[in-house]
Order: structure tokens, then sequence, then C-alpha cells
């Protein structure tokens, strides 16, 4: 099959936020409890009217800490908190809103409570602001006022923002371009421990950015990050042993790491190693059936080459019956995702 394509790395420099980005300590309380006992007494205190208590509680449902976890009794508690002028519990009322966790999903509410908690000061409420503007949600896209929102998160202390803010500077988006600068937070940030800076910080040092190339500070920090099974991370570890950068050339060290990136849920490396199935590589003997298997679940995650790769499959019953209408299909996909030896091959 000569229509496979490896992928080299997987760089993304600027990505968005997740849940996880969000675990913040709340003021007054420790969210560090994690046991039963300090659970009840603090819903004893919120059930008096203690507007903080009240606040930490739903901070405890919120995360599973000394319960199960429990996004609408955190939003109910929450909504207590708030009405009693508590700007943390608007924060988080904000961010349930902008997922849809415990409530109902609504950029509108999310974009009001986050703003008032945000001009209260509270840090993740400037940082959660800052995604709506950068993403123009519920507002008109605007990286200017998302870098100033950013910024003024990253000045209460948030390390998330930190990063954020060294990502834009790093590329010049919503500011002047400052790539010392830019490097200088991200590094800052993956130091406190946020993984996805840990992963920039390791593109950063593959010299993608007009930086000084040093393979040994990519792989030390991509390590880092695939400690917390970040599946980008893992899948460059994989390239830096397949191709000998920074390391010697180790195929099966490589393919270790394409599986764990491959189970950590990255469609590069299931193609990637549904490609080594096809053609065999010393390491993994052929196998067009887990081939089609792994390819089959890259393209199900959009992975363009994947798509076009899938289409292959079907058309030449590779692993699978042949299947004209799937083959299709999956062209057609590739096509649209911009893959042009598919755009002829869409009507065959």
């Amino acid at each position: 099959m000569n229509n496979l394509i490896y992928l080299f790395f997987a760089v993304s420099i600027f990505v968005n936020v997740c849940y996880a980005s969000v675990t913040k300590s709340s003021s007054g309380i420790q969210e560090s409890i994690k046991n039963h006992e300090n659970f009840k007494a603090i819903k004893e205190v919120a059930e008096t009217g203690n507007i903080e208590a009240m606040c930490q509680l739903g901070i405890l449902y919120q995360y599973g800490i000394g319960t199960v976890q429990n996004y609408y009794s955190a939003y109910k508690w929450y909504k207590m908190a708030a009405q009693g002028g508590d700007s943390r519990a608007k924060a988080n009322i904000g961010f349930l809103h902008l997922f849809g966790l415990g409530t109902f999903q609504s950029d509108y509410y999310a974009f009001k409570y986050l703003s008032e908690a945000a001009k209260a000061g509270e840090a993740e409420a400037m940082f959660f602001l800052g995604y709506m503007y950068e993403n123009g949600i519920n507002t008109s896209p605007d990286d200017q006022m998302a870098f100033s929102w950013y910024l003024k998160a990253a000045k209460a202390g948030d390390s998330d923002a930190i990063h954020q803010v060294g990502c834009m500077y790093l590329i010049g988006k919503g500011t002047t371009k400052d790539t010392s600068l830019g490097i200088q937070l991200i590094e800052i940030a993956a130091k406190s421990g946020v993984v996805e800076a840990m992963y920039n910080l390791g593109c950063v040092y593959l010299g993608d950015f007009n930086t000084d190339v040093n393979y040994n500070e990519a792989l030390n920090w991509f390590n880092k990050a695939a400690q917390y099974n970040h599946p980008r991370a893992c899948f460059n570890i994989a390239q830096m042993f397949r191709l000998g950068l920074g390391v010697k050339t180790d195929m099966k060290t490589a393919i270790s790491w394409y599986k764990k990136a491959a189970d950590c849920g990255s469609a590069d490396a299931m193609y990637n190693l549904a490609c080594f199935y096809m053609e065999g590589t010393g390491v993994l003997y052929k196998n067009k059936y887990e081939a089609f298997r792994l390819m089959k679940k890259a393209a199900e995650l959009d992975q363009p080459q994947a798509m076009f790769s899938l289409a292959y499959m079907y058309e030449n019953g590779i692993g699978t019956i042949p299947n004209t209408i799937s083959a299709k299909l999956w062209y057609r996909k590739a096509a649209k995702a911009g893959v042009k030896e598919a755009e002829e091959k869409a009507n065959f």
C-alpha cells in the first residue's frame, strides 16, 4: 500500500482550555480536604447559611472531594452562595454554564457570571472570560480583549493564564510578538505544573518557533507531560525515538510510545501504528486486520490521512470485506479534510 504517509510531530502550541485546567483553591477553606468527616462538617456549616461554606461545599461536590462527584448539587450550592454575593461561586456558576455541567449550557449566563466574578477579582473567571473572547463565545472574537483578560488572570497568579499569555506572546496573537518573553512565561507555567505548558515547552525546544533546537530539553519536557498521559507528548516521544532525534534510533521503544499515545487518544499515533501493521516494521508483524481496526479508529477521530487510507482499505478489501459505498464515503470525508489525493477518488 503506497498511500501511507507517516506523520511527523504533533505540534500544537496554542491549545484551548479543558475542564482539568480549573482546580483552584477556595479562599478560607482548603480544597485538599479529602475525608467524609470534613465534608460532613462543611455541609453542616453551609446549612446554617454560611456563604463561604456554601461555596466550599459546591467545590467539594464539583470535584468529588469527600463525597460522590455531583455537578447538580455543586450548582445548587454555588447558586445559593452567589445570591449571598460570593464572587468565587459566581465564577464557578459561569464555568458550569459554559460547559453545561449540572445545569443547562448557556453561553449567555456563562459570560454574565464570569464577567461579574472577573470584575470582582476572581482569577479563574478572568481566565475563562479571556477564553470566551478568544473563541467568540457570546461575543465577537477579540484577541486583544482575550489577551487583556488572560494577562489580568496571570498577574493574579493563575498558572493556566500565565501559560496562555506566554503562548500569545510567542505567536503574536492579540499582542506584539515577543518570543523570549513567551518562552519564559511558558516555562514558568510548566514548572508550576501546567501539563499543556510542559508539552508546549517541548515543542519550543524542537525549534518550531524560530528557537534554538535542543532535543534533550524537548524530550525532557515531553516526558514530564507524558507522565500525565498527554497524548501528543507521548506521540512526539515516539517520533523522536523512531527518527533518532536526541536519542539513538530505537523502533521498539518508539512503538511502545506510539501504543501509549494511542491508548491516551492520539489519532496520529493510531494512524502510524496502522501503517506499521500494514507494512511490518521488524518489531510489529504485518497484521492487516489490526491495521484496519486502528485506521478506522483514527479516521473516526478525524485524522485526515487515516480517512484516506481507510477508504483505500475499503476499496481494496484490506483487512475487511470490500465495500465501495464505505470507500466513497471516506474518500469524500478525506477530501473535505484537505487530502488532495482523495479528491479524484471521491467519485471513482
